[in-house]
């Protein structure tokens, strides 16, 4: 019975030990799932421990000369000497691929960049991924991974969790400042990264360029600045072929070659009209007087319109009027299918568009007074001044009085056939969902605010939220964009 129960404690004994050596073993396979590990003690190859030391066998033999990765039921060891090396660090091989080692051991819990005999690498869960390529990080920066190497030749952009940077020679330089090119596109750079809040003039080998948003803005046309002067951008670059006028925020300019010319003194006419030139600014040629006008004792006589400018940018007001006949020739069309009211012919097919598209949108932009002819214009004109002097005013103070809310026969852009007061002639049209939806879109098809409230200084005309005039869709752009009304636009701001 004894004896018996001395059997049964030693058979309990040894399932123990072996159901221990196959845990650990079972635990480091889940660990390393590349490789099968034997758990054997006391192989004629590889790692056996003897008087506390583990050597490596080959051949039942100690094999000195050996240097890789051998296997025990621990862990992949890093061998050299015959012996465990723990002071080694670094990459090693084995036919699973290829293994970071720290302390002589492998280390499955690093991912990221881990220096090895031939460079920095990079590593996930221990083992060099040559799949990646992008940036990683070490004690001395960010550096660019290509296949799983460090590249020390790319210069170019690549991006972390933290943004889109610039690399030099395979690492991150933040004292970089300028130009780069990334997948077909230019960025411009600074301080390592992509400077969206950039807005100027940048170099690269090819030309100076015109940046918005940290990128080429090849929409852009204009006068813009760097070191050396002003220069006029066109489709992003500078235009050094150009000649005439263009706009910066202190004015019209003439240009010649590229840049501001301040020597030049003469004359020139572009779609706007025609400039006199002084020192390089340009001011708009005052036209002859209007001989014809009949309220000379209220009101200054006004120019006669400038018509060698282009038709959708020509300038009526009460400063200019159209000169005779210039109302008989316009030709008309209705503003829209469903509608008497009429405009230009050039420009009724850019209103029934607008019209559409908005009506699509749940608004209605009911016209409301299109074209009024010359004689339209003066019965409402002098209806108003027959008004006010019936209220005390005298004549001089009621036409003065008239002009400010409706303009003379042949200064309003009605005449002209160029505007539309749009579903009503009231203050309150500034609250309604029309009016928001013409602040947001007009401009694409080449309307504006044509009197808006903080320009009354300019225009003398008050605040008209229903008002709306047809420039073409650059020039009308152009003006919400710098905030400006026709005037300024135009150089023309008594």
């Amino acid at each position: 019975m004894k004896n018996k129960l001395i059997k049964t404690v030693c058979v309990m004994l040894v399932a123990t030990i072996l159901f221990s050596v196959a845990t650990v073993g079972n635990a480091f396979a889940k660990d390393f799932p590349d490789a099968a590990i034997d758990t054997q003690v006391g192989n004629a190859n590889g790692l056996e421990k003897e008087d506390g030391l583990w050597v490596f066998y080959n051949n039942e033999e100690i094999d000195y000369d050996f240097v890789g990765m051998a296997k025990n039921q621990y862990n992949w060891w890093y061998v050299e000497n015959g012996t465990i090396n723990f002071e080694y660090t670094g990459i090693s091989e084995n036919k699973y691929g290829s293994w970071y080692m720290k302390d002589g051991k492998l280390d499955l819990t690093v991912t990221g960049m881990v220096k090895g005999d031939d460079g920095w690498v990079y590593v996930k869960n221990g083992k060099f991924d040559s799949t990646y390529t992008g940036m990683a990080k070490n004690d001395y920066g960010w550096w660019y991974i290509n296949n799983g190497k460090l590249d020390r030749e790319y210069t170019g952009l690549s991006s972390n969790q933290y943004g889109v940077w610039f690399i030099k020679d395979g690492k991150l330089d933040y004292s970089y400042i300028g130009m780069t090119k990334h997948e077909g596109k230019w960025y411009y750079i600074s301080n390592g990264t992509i400077d969206r809040s950039f807005e100027g003039m940048a170099k690269n080998q090819y030309n100076w360029w015109y940046i918005k948003d940290g990128c080429i803005d090849y929409s852009f046309k204009g006068l813009a600045k760097n070191e050396y002067g002003w220069w006029y951008i066109n489709n992003g670059c500078i235009d050094r072929k150009y000649k005439g006028i263009a706009r910066n925020k202190y004015g019209l300019w003439y240009v010649s070659n590229g840049t501001i010319d301040y020597k030049y003194k003469g004359t020139c006419t572009n779609e706007m009209g025609t400039y006199n030139i002084s020192n390089g600014k340009a001011t708009r040629k005052k036209m002859k007087l209007c001989s014809s006008w009949k309220y000379s004792y209220a009101l200054d006589i006004p120019q006669i319109a400038d018509t060698t400018s282009s038709w959708n940018l020509i300038l009526v007001n009460r400063n200019f009027v159209l000169p005779d006949g210039y109302i008989n020739n316009i030709k008309l069309s209705y503003a829209t299918s469903n509608t008497s009211e009429r405009l230009d012919s050039r420009v009724a097919p850019y209103y029934q568009r607008m019209y559409n598209d908005a009506f699509f949108q749940g608004v209605y932009l009911t016209p409301c007074s299109g074209y009024r002819s010359y004689n339209l214009q003066k019965n409402n004109f002098e209806n108003k001044i027959s008004y006010l002097v019936s209220c005390g005013y005298s004549k001089k103070d009621a036409t003065i009085k008239a002009s400010t809310e409706i303009l003379p026969p042949g200064t309003s852009e009605h005449n002209a056939g160029l505007a539309m007061d749009i579903t009503s002639i009231s203050q309150s049209f500034e609250s309604s969902a029309a009016f928001r939806w013409l602040v947001k879109n007009a401009h694409n098809y080449g309307f504006i605010l044509r009197y808006p409230k903080d320009k009354q200084s300019i225009t003398n005309i008050i605040y008209e939220p229903w008002h709306w005039r047809f420039v073409g869709v650059e020039a009308a752009t152009e003006m919400k964009e710098t905030g400006q009304c026709l005037e300024e636009y135009l150089g023309v701001v008594r």
